[in-house]
């Protein structure tokens, strides 16, 4: 079914029609209420703890466009994989560390001409669903509400910081970037580019039409990693590399030519819309240049995070970091606590959407703070992008882009080309190199990553030698749901994560709601229900408790 803002707005006459049968919140009581976090416990009622989004029932949606449904939370599971000890839990355990992740927010200027929607059916056939989503233009609106969400969170308890695990814009643009900024700092957001339009007159009804965001609360630090999509075109092309790629594939199929995102010319004119449009009748075609366009370097990107004026205490990055070129950097996220948050740089110079680490910043940096964190005797946690299983060597990277492609002769054939091209002047180390050293540490717990674009939970290594992989949702992609962690100390020298879900709290006929919908389309028009956890994970990925270990000399600094 297409849905139309028309259909959508009936969503506002359902609740009227059907009343508490339907759209009203069933709250179930969470069965492990003592045993939650104090962080957690104030604010269950504004996550999915306690109300859940679903989807709605079949006679719903073929009558009134309406695809979201209020039900009964999820309750935490427990999980005590790296817990030695007895697996009792502890009731009212001391908060040491609370905070919130957002990830992939993909802020993207769907106008831009440095996009492959042109390629979009080839793509398809070959597996590749990211050209184009119908709800692309919607995303300042999605990353606005979930702002709006935690700053919800944080008028009932504490929050520590904002973590943004990366993926921040889609195509690595400058005014993708301002968009982001801004939506997160507070001020007018005009996420429009080239020929000023709108498609739908009046304000606040389309997604070109400016709004103002209230931004996140002044006092909350948010700390980025780096994506990605925040430095490479289309998440793939470093932008010095785009003459070498459009040379390889244009004799391939020329609807893969990227073309210069501050050009004038798209090989697939796309306008401000109202309601998706139909691909297949896109045509190549002159639009108005736009200078904002400018792909964006990794010393660019952190210079505009530093150039904003603000009195938050930590706006992205810290102003510390040894090499603007690699935004990687190390924190001590709460004062008097022995516990350092370690951010990673995985975002790949040589291309791909996969994850590198070079050996400069394995050797010179992760190693050398993990000893000192070691020595120091404090919890350490990771944060990176992409998640363990994405990091590759240079080899890794080939293979992986041949299983991808490879079904496609011709198009095997210019990655073999494009790979024999370009230079590489850095080792990188393997995804069982970094877990290995990750396992090596007791004091490591955690690493926090995106990148997936869903829920997933997992344990690398074993109780005696391990730590917690923590996966969270796109804002672009359905559920676009964001991610709570609280840090316990339960005693005994037992910690715990206890994390849950959040979806963005968008009233009834927003845009932001709308794009939930949109998003909840795609999705099922791409995978069978049974396939659905690729998007919104398992139940034990969203709202969990992760038991752990502590060494008992740090323990004793709790």
């Amino acid at each position: 079914m297409n849905i139309t803002r028309r259909n959508f707005f009936k969503t506002i006459a359902a609740g009227a029609l059907f009343g508490q049968s339907l759209l009203s919140e069933s709250l179930g009581k969470v069965s492990l209420d003592t045993f939650m976090g104090q962080s957690l416990r104030h604010v269950a009622d504004l996550t999915t703890l306690k109300r859940r989004l679903v989807p709605s029932l079949a006679f719903l949606e073929k009558a009134l466009g309406l695809n979201m449904n209020v039900g009964a939370g999820e309750s935490l599971s427990v999980r005590n994989d790296l817990c030695e000890r007895g697996c009792e839990l502890k009731a009212n355990p001391k908060t040491l560390l609370f905070f919130g992740q957002i990830s992939d927010a993909h802020v993207l200027d769907e106008e831009s001409p440095a996009r492959l929607v042109a390629a979009e059916e080839y793509l398809e056939k070959l597996g590749v669903h990211s050209a184009f989503r119908p709800q692309d233009d919607l995303t300042p609106h999605v990353l606005n509400s979930m702002v709006e969400s935690m700053n919800e969170i944080a008028k009932r308890t504490p929050v520590d910081f904002l973590l943004n695990t990366g993926d921040s814009l889609d195509n690595a643009q400058q005014n993708e970037l301002s968009w982001f900024i801004s939506t997160l700092e507070g001020g007018e957001v005009d996420a429009d580019s080239g020929l000023n339009e709108d498609p739908l007159f009046g304000p606040n009804n389309d997604a070109n039409d400016p709004f103002v965001s209230r931004g996140l609360l002044a006092h909350i630090p948010w700390y980025s990693a780096f994506g990605n999509h925040d430095f490479l075109l289309q998440g793939n092309i470093p932008f010095h590399l785009l003459s070498l790629y459009n040379s390889i594939f244009e004799k391939i199929f020329d609807k893969l030519v990227i073309q210069n995102p501050v050009g004038d010319f798209s090989n697939a004119v796309l306008k401000p819309w109202t309601t998706p449009p139909n691909l297949s009748q896109l045509k190549p075609g002159k639009i108005i240049a736009d200078v904002q366009r400018s792909a964006l370097g990794a010393k660019e990107y952190l210079k505009m995070h530093w150039q904003k004026q603000s009195t938050r205490p930590v706006l992205g990055f810290p102003r510390n970091l040894s090499n603007s070129e690699f935004l990687y950097y190390s924190v001590y996220p709460k004062a008097g606590l022995p516990l350092k948050m370690i951010v990673l740089d995985t975002a790949s110079r040589s291309g791909t959407a996969l994850g590198t680490i070079d050996e400069v910043q394995y050797k010179k940096f992760l190693i050398p703070e993990l000893e000192k964190a070691k020595a120091n005797k404090e919890l350490v946690m990771i944060v990176s992008h992409h998640p363990g299983d994405d990091i590759k060597t240079l080899s890794g990277l080939r293979e992986e882009m041949y299983n991808t492609y490879g079904r496609e002769k011709s198009l095997a054939e210019g990655i073999k080309e494009f790979f024999s091209q370009i230079e590489v002047n850095q080792n990188y180390i393997s995804r069982e190199q970094f877990q290995e050293t990750l396992k090596s540490y007791p004091n490591v717990f955690l690493h926090v990553a995106g990148h997936r674009h869903s829920h997933k939970v997992t344990c690398i290594g074993s109780s005696s030698q391990g730590y917690w992989e923590v996966q969270s949702a796109s804002l672009l992609d359905y559920p676009q749901q964001s991610r709570l962690f609280e840090i316990v100390y339960e005693g005994n020298n037992t910690g715990a994560i206890h994390t849950c879900v959040v979806d963005h709290n968008s009233p009834s006929g927003s845009l932001s709601a709308y794009s939930r919908q949109l998003a909840y389309q795609d999705a099922t028009s791409r995978a069978p229900q049974s396939d659905f956890k690729d998007y919104t994970g398992k139940e034990a990925d969203r709202n969990t408790i992760l038991r752990f270990s502590i060494p008992p000399e740090i323990a004793k600094k709790l």
